[in-house]
């Protein structure tokens, strides 16, 4: 509990005794996002490539005596607070029903709407080529424009035989398209609305999201009903502590 004090900001480590808590609300923005650009402004700015996100600073725990401890803390945990870490992960996993209804709906409709929008780009001057030499890392297509070069994302160096290391913060590396890139991302932002992809993939997220929070109504009234009894032992505990 006092390593996690120490490091509000690191979610996990190899070593963790109770469930991760996953930012689902930044998980959930990136399921409903449409894949085509929100505005034309962000696809001239965005192309067809990815930045490399910022290191922020965490600290990996490799020694196995400090495994050993938080296993004792989490049985001392569970002793003084029964239930508690079964009660995480059933809260936890609400948010990945959600989540998985989500991404459900990303793997029906991407294919087919994508095609229509790609149908609409040649029409504009901008056709795509699944097989060709200008291959889009993160497409895996052909724009037939001169692409930007994707940043390399700065991968923690383990250090062998560390007990403690810690990690520094890395600054994000913006990913900077090519005019001609821009243009086409523009053009596809266009043909999303175009031929309607856009409107079909807010109304499938929306219908999809409406569907599982009802299938999560009934079990999140047991947890809420099992929430003040929760909270009366960790009271209790922190009083006796």
């Amino acid at each position: 509990m006092e390593f996690l004090e120490v490091l509000p900001e690191q979610k996990a480590n190899m070593f963790r005794t109770l469930p991760s808590t996953p930012d689902y609300a930044s998980a959930f923005g990136r399921l409903t996002k449409a894949p085509w650009f929100e505005s034309e402004g962000e696809a001239r700015k965005s192309g067809y490539g990815h930045g490399a996100s910022a290191v922020v600073t965490s600290v990996y725990a490799m020694d196995v005596e400090f495994r050993d401890v938080a296993r004792t803390c989490a049985s001392k945990a569970d002793e003084k607070l029964p239930g508690s870490q079964a009660f995480i992960a059933d809260y936890s996993g609400l948010g990945a029903t959600l989540a998985d209804a989500l991404k459900a709906v990303t793997d029906r409709n991407w294919d087919e709407v994508t095609e229509k929008i790609f149908a609409c780009m040649a029409t504009h001057d901008f056709p795509v080529s699944p097989s060709g030499p200008n291959m889009s890392p993160s497409w895996a297509i052909d724009f037939g424009v001169p692409l930007g070069v994707e940043p390399v994302p700065d991968f923690p160096q383990i250090i062998e035989g560390a007990r403690i290391q810690v990690v520094p913060t890395s600054p994000a590396k913006n990913y900077v398209p090519t005019s001609e890139e821009a243009e086409s991302a523009a053009v596809m932002h266009k043909c999303s609305v175009e031929t309607g992809a856009r409107e079909s993939w807010e109304k499938a997220m929306i219908d999809a999201e409406r569907g599982a929070i009802s299938q999560n109504h009934v079990k999140l009234a047991e947890l809420n009903a099992a929430l003040p009894k929760l909270l009366e032992i960790v009271g209790t505990t922190q009083k006796s502590a």
